[in-house]
């Protein structure tokens, strides 16, 4: 199976994504069968797509959906939170979460594209109350092992990015 594509998440007003699946619990401890849509893309073979927001030092799941690529766009599929939450009327609390959110933001550099992962937060939950948010311990990574090509290429996006963020202006 492919790496996994990571959970959309809302917070100040950005949106990032989190490692973390926390639907993947209620669904362990209610005994009910993960929405399964057919994607094209094998980064979601869990089935589904959880976008949640925080809000009010709460963890809100908010939708459901095959992934957070095609709604955006119009198009794609989204699960009624009523299935699973039949006394829902939208934003549904994550009471049954408690453990560490991984909230990051991927790195994309215009000439290249994605070169990796920016760390942004650790998010502190227990019963879906946001306990304490703090800068990430871990670094930004590319999220693999690589070559001594890849290294010199990563070397050089580094020293480019580098330039650009100081104004640097081609000739």
């Amino acid at each position: 199976m492919s790496k996994q594509a990571g959970e959309k998440i809302f917070f100040n007003g950005e949106e990032m994504l989190m490692y973390e699946v926390p639907f993947e619990d209620y669904l362990s401890q209610s005994g009910l069968e993960r929405p399964n849509f057919s994607s094209s893309s094998t980064a979601f073979g869990r089935g589904y797509c959880g976008t949640w927001k925080i809000h009010d030092d709460h963890l809100y799941l908010i939708k459901l959906s095959d992934n957070y690529f095609s709604l955006d766009e119009g198009v794609g599929h989204e699960a009624a939170l009523a299935s699973y939450f039949p006394d829902s009327t939208g934003r549904v609390l994550a009471d049954w979460y408690s453990g560490t959110l991984h909230l990051f933001s991927p790195i994309f550099f215009p000439p290249i594209g994605f070169i990796g992962w920016l760390e942004k937060f650790d998010v502190y939950v227990t019963k879906g109350v946001i306990e304490k948010i703090t800068p990430s311990a871990k670094p930004s990574s590319t999220n693999y092992v690589m070559s001594e090509d890849d290294q010199i290429r990563t070397a050089e996006i580094e020293r480019l990015c580098s330039e650009f963020k100081q104004g640097f202006q081609p000739d």
